[in-house]
C-alpha cells in the first residue's frame, strides 16, 4: 500500500514515517522476519518508490583504512566490505544536510551450527549399518554404505514441511527404493521395518540431489515421520558433517535444525 501510494504521487508525510518504521522493524536484531518471495518482492517496490521519490540526495565520505572516497548526488548508495577491509576499519561521515539513514548487512557461513532448543518441532539424523545396527562415528572405507534415518516431530500438524538433509563431503546420496527388497526384509530400524518403510512417513515428494537429499511431507501433530535413504563413501578425507534442517514451507518461521552427531567423518581408501 505504500509503494502504491508513492507510485501514484499520493504520498503524505504520515506515510513515509510509516515506511521509517517498518524499515526500522525489518532491521531489528531482536527477532527474525521471515519474508516470502511476494514479501520482499513488496519491500523491495517500497524502496524503489520511496529512493524515486526522494526530495534530496545525501553527501558522505567513506574512508576505508587510508583510502576515502565520496558519495553524492544520489538517494541511495550500496557498499560491500570484505573481511580485510573491516579489519583495517570502515568510517561513513554524513557531510549534507538531508537526514541518512544507514542498514548494515552481514552474510557468511557460521563456523558452528546452533541446534533449535525446541520440543514441539524437532528434526534427528542417525546413520545405520545396511544390517540395522547403529553407526557410531568409526572410519568408513571407500564404497561403503550406511542407512541415513531422519526422524521428524511435530506437536501441530504441518502440511507442508520441507526436510533439507545436507551431506557433508566424500559421501553421496542413494535412492533406497532402487535397491533389491529382498536385502532389508530383517531389518529394522528405530522401529521401523525397512520392508514397511513407505508408510513410516506421508511423502509428497522425494529429490536425491549430489549434495543433500530434500523430501517434501506432511506430518500430524504427535506423531513422527520416518525418512530413510542411502549414504556411500566416495571420496576419501576428513569433513564436517551438517545438520539436518526441517521447516514449514509456508511458515518458515516454524523451523527446527538438528543436531550433526557426529560433527565430522572420516573416509579412507
Amino acid at each position: 500500500m505504500l509503494a502504491l501510494a508513492a507510485e501514484s504521487g499520493l504520498s503524505k508525510p504520515e506515510y513515509a514515517a510509516r515506511a521509517y518504521d517498518l524499515a526500522r522493524g525489518l532491521a531489528a536484531g531482536d527477532r527474525i522476519w521471515w519474508l516470502s518471495t511476494q514479501d520482499q518482492l513488496a519491500v523491495l517496490r517500497l524502496g524503489r518508490a520511496l529512493a524515486v521519490d526522494a526530495p534530496t540526495s545525501f553527501a558522505a565520505s567513506v574512508a576505508v583504512g587510508g583510502s576515502v572516497s565520496e558519495s553524492t548526488g544520489r538517494a541511495l548508495v550500496s557498499r560491500a566490505f570484505d573481511p580485510a577491509q573491516l579489519a583495517a576499519g570502515v568510517r561513513i561521515t554524513p557531510s549534507g544536510g538531508a537526514p541518512l539513514y544507514a542498514t548494515t548487512e552481514v552474510s557468511g557461513i557460521p563456523r558452528r551450527y546452533t541446534p533449535t532448543e525446541r520440543t514441539d518441532f524437532r528434526i534427528t539424523r542417525t546413520w545405520y549399518r545396511t544390517d540395522g545396527t547403529q553407526w557410531d562415528g568409526e572410519s568408513l572405507a571407500e564404497g561403503e554404505v550406511l542407512v541415513a534415518h531422519v526422524k521428524v516431530e511435530s506437536a501441530e500438524a504441518m502440511r507442508d514441511a520441507l526436510v533439507v538433509d545436507l551431506l557433508p563431503g566424500g559421501l553421496e546420496v542413494e535412492n533406497l527404493n532402487l535397491t533389491d527388497a529382498s536385502q532389508w526384509a530383517n531389518v529394522t530400524i528405530d522401529g521401523v521395518a525397512l520392508s514397511e518403510r513407505s508408510g513410516a512417513a506421508q511423502v509428497k515428494f522425494e529429490e536425491y540431489r549430489d549434495d543433500r537429499y530434500v523430501a517434501a511431507i506432511e506430518l500430524w501433530g504427535g506423531t513422527p515421520a520416518n525418512l530413510f535413504y542411502l549414504v556411500r563413501a566416495v571420496s576419501p578425507g576428513d569433513f564436517v558433517v551438517p545438520p539436518p534442517v526441517v521447516e514449514d514451507m509456508y511458515r518458515p518461521a516454524l523451523r527446527a535444525v538438528g543436531t550433526a552427531t557426529p560433527e565430522r567423518i572420516a573416509v579412507a581408501r
